[in-house]
């Protein structure tokens, strides 16, 4: 599992704001706040959309495949 201070090392690594990737998750800004102060965990179901978010892992996806998230 991920922890909190690599949530935030890794929003960081890409520049963006909590706010920012609020928008690009279904979490609020207070919400990733509270995962990267390890106060509450990713829900099993949002993490994959949260690591893409965080470019932490992308979907290889094959030749005129497309790839739902």
């Amino acid at each position: 599992m991920i922890t909190g201070e690599e949530i935030k090392n890794a929003r960081q690594r890409i520049g963006k704001t909590l706010e920012e990737l609020a928008d690009e998750t279904d979490y609020s800004p207070r919400q990733l706040s509270c995962f990267e102060k390890n106060e509450n965990l990713v829900r099993y179901d949002k993490f994959l959309q949260l690591i893409v978010a965080l470019e932490l892992y992308k979907p290889v996806q094959k030749k005129n495949q497309k790839v739902d998230l």
